[in-house]
């Protein structure tokens, strides 16, 4: 355990050194950038919010890996801006301060943003000083979850009644922009909040369906498919990524023949995330997934023996 926190310490000032740091350098500065859309954006009214890649080439010296992720406030256009957009525009970088106790900073490093930037504009006329976009004729592969995504929860709205289709967007694919106000303010009084965010139960319900239409190991095999296609539809937050980690090392566990530990796939898991991003250690969503499936692997047979052995032993 010593061995693996003084690994993990190491690695973490090293990626923070040679892949964060250069990137914060960039705060203050304003100059003339090119990025790639790559989520769709969250609409406000008078701009828009949009995870975008940039090109390294804004960054002074080396730098490992050819593009960095920031989050890009935009004004609005005509037309939606979707994933494999690109844009150039005049950008002032800063990073993002604490808001209401909130630390906005390490929430969007949590999830991989390293940065922000916000788009200049006239100081008379209140335009931008310099936005032009270029629309992607066609979606890029990686985009293509993402475009299903809104296109079943499109038909979702399109079938049901306004109410009860925000409801059903929210509950199979977590997008909680249609969910009627009322049903999610009851939600949190109740404290059921956590059933319309996707997660690892979603995955295995998809998983299951599959061992259930087809053979185990064909089922096995088909998981793979759904577990790299769902993945990226659902969002990818943590609680998914972990569920899909555990579940992949069960599928692979299962064809070769081995038993399989949910703990040890647990801390597998965690050592995946953690070496991707050290700092999604910081992410809520990560910390609860994780404690409350090590606390049902750890302790669930216990406390149900506690509970209920006495009914069992009539």
């Amino acid at each position: 355990m010593i061995a693996g926190l003084f690994a993990g310490t190491l690695y973490t000032a090293g990626y923070q050194q040679v892949l964060v740091q250069p990137i914060h350098q960039l705060s203050g500065q304003t100059m003339l950038v090119t990025a790639k859309v790559r989520s769709y954006p969250d609409g406000y009214e008078n701009s828009q919010r949009v995870e975008v890649s940039i090109s390294k080439q804004v960054l002074d010296g080396l730098y490992p890996k050819s593009e960095f992720s920031a989050i890009g406030y935009l004004p609005l256009t005509a037309e939606e801006l979707k994933v494999g957009d690109t844009f150039e525009a005049l950008v002032s970088f800063y990073e993002p301060t604490k808001r209401q106790g909130f630390d906005r900073q390490r929430y969007q490093m949590a999830n991989g943003n390293w940065i922000s930037f916000s788009v200049l504009k006239d100081r008379e006329t209140k335009e931008p000083a310099h936005f032009v976009v270029t629309p992607m004729e066609k979606v890029p592969w990686y985009g293509l979850p993402q475009k299903w995504n809104r296109q079943l929860g499109t038909r979702i709205l399109q079938q049901f009644p306004e109410r009860e289709g925000g409801f059903l967007y929210s509950l199979l694919l977590g997008n909680r922009t249609y969910l009627d106000p009322i049903d999610a303010q009851n939600l949190q009084k109740a404290g059921l909040s956590h059933i319309i965010a996707v997660s690892g139960m979603h995955l295995m319900f998809l998983i299951g369906l599959m061992h259930r239409l087809f053979s185990r190991r064909i089922g096995v095999i088909l998981s793979f498919a759904a577990i790299a296609l769902f993945i990226p539809m659902a969002g990818g937050s943590p609680p998914i990524l972990r569920a899909g980690i555990m579940a992949a090392l069960s599928g692979i566990a299962f064809l070769l023949g081995r038993e399989t530990d949910g703990q040890t796939s647990l801390g597998a898991a965690l050592l995946v995330l953690l070496c991707i991003n050290p700092y999604s250690i910081f992410h809520l969503s990560l910390q609860l997934s994780f404690l409350s499936t090590f606390g049902i692997l750890r302790y669930a047979n216990k406390l149900e023996h506690k509970l209920f052995g006495a009914v069992y032993d009539l």
